[in-house]
């Protein structure tokens, strides 16, 4: 028993070590540091574990309860990045504007699930949902175009030169363009519309992806840890990974930098790539509101892949709304999850 307490404390020292560098992270740059912005993909993993920690040091042994219940005290605004504890109901008024958002990832996962014409599935998700005023689609394949303006009654297409990401929308586009990243797959397309008489701006957002889901899988399949390959291929894993965190960060601060040219009210949402404690979304929401930790409720994992409770895709918008609801979708028609959430524009004089 002694032997076993022993693990214990030492697997809980490490778990403390391992959470405060995901703290870290959230103050520093990915270009200033290394390991930590991997670490931020696993803090929801982190949480439970320090939830296990206290209930076992609490009938085991009370003193060392300090671990964990420090790390999740300090971390509160972390874990309320990825579990929602605000979601209310709130009544639909016909001047509320709704936005969803969904990475499409090409219809692949659908094509796999459904068949070819897998746009009959998404278009009849989207026509289910009578409060959306604005769609957000990322990863789109423009061979379904035709298809989704001719369902779409009353929807216009914002997007540019081919880019991926692009914007549908009922209200009447008043300007559109384009941040370059300088790649065609991520990409940021944005649109002024106009809404009850004022002006909002909205993006739709796709920043840089880590691709290292094929090697991290294969990793995860064969569990070889004592193969020098195996190790060789784990370091290269952290290495892309923070290669791509640092391209993230640069094409979000762009996206900022052309957000602070305007006074209109701001919508952005999209898939982030990035967790909820990470560098970025810290910069993102020091002008921006996180729709999910406003009014969600639940776990807001967005993405299907082998790392649980992921949140990379999100809802943003200036203190100009009242953000009214978040929802996300339980339905498989990516590898990403679809979410939407409800605002009412506040009149004031200023807009």
């Amino acid at each position: 028993m002694a032997i076993i307490k022993k693990l214990f404390i030492a697997t809980n020292i490490i778990l403390f070590i391992a959470t405060i560098g995901v703290y870290i992270n959230y103050f520093v740059p990915p270009d200033k540091n290394w390991i930590f912005p991997v670490l931020g993909l696993f803090f929801p993993i982190f949480f439970f574990l320090h939830c296990f920690f206290v209930v076992l040091w609490l009938f085991q042994d009370v003193k060392w309860m300090w671990l964990s219940t420090f790390c999740i005290l300090l971390g509160w605004n972390h874990t309320t990045g990825f579990i929602g504890l605000t979601g209310s109901r709130a009544e639909i008024h016909k001047t509320d504007i709704g936005l969803l958002t969904l990475n499409t990832h090409f219809f692949k996962e659908a094509e796999k699930k459904y068949g070819k014409n897998t746009g009959n599935e998404i278009l009849s998700f989207l026509e289910s949902i009578n409060t959306i005023d604005i769609i957000n689609l990322q990863e789109f394949p423009f061979k379904y175009e035709a298809q989704f303006l001719e369902r779409l009654q009353g929807y216009e297409i914002i997007k540019t030169e081919n880019k991926r990401a692009v914007i549908f929308s009922k209200y009447p586009v008043l300007a559109k363009g384009e941040i370059n990243f300088g790649t065609q797959t991520n990409s940021c397309v944005w649109a002024d519309l106009q809404v009850e008489g004022q002006t909002i701006r909205v993006y739709s957002i796709h920043l840089q992806s880590n691709s290292i889901a094929e090697r991290t899988d294969n990793i995860l399949d064969n569990l070889q840890f004592r193969k020098k390959q195996t190790w060789g291929k784990s370091i290269e894993i952290l290495r892309k990974y923070r290669r791509n965190a640092i391209v993230r960060h640069k094409q979000a601060k762009l996206i900022l930098d052309h957000a602070k040219k305007t006074d209109f009210p701001i919508l952005m949402a999209g898939d982030l790539n990035e967790p909820p404690n990470s560098n970025l979304i810290r910069m993102v929401s020091k002008d921006l509101n996180d729709a999910f930790k406003a009014k969600a409720k639940g776990i807001g994992s967005t993405y299907g892949g082998r790392i649980p409770f992921l949140r990379i895709d999100y809802i943003f918008a200036s203190d100009h709304f009242e953000i009214k609801d978040y929802k996300t979708y339980s339905i498989s028609l990516s590898d990403h999850l679809p979410i939407s959430a409800r605002f009412k524009l506040k009149r004031e004089k200023n807009i």
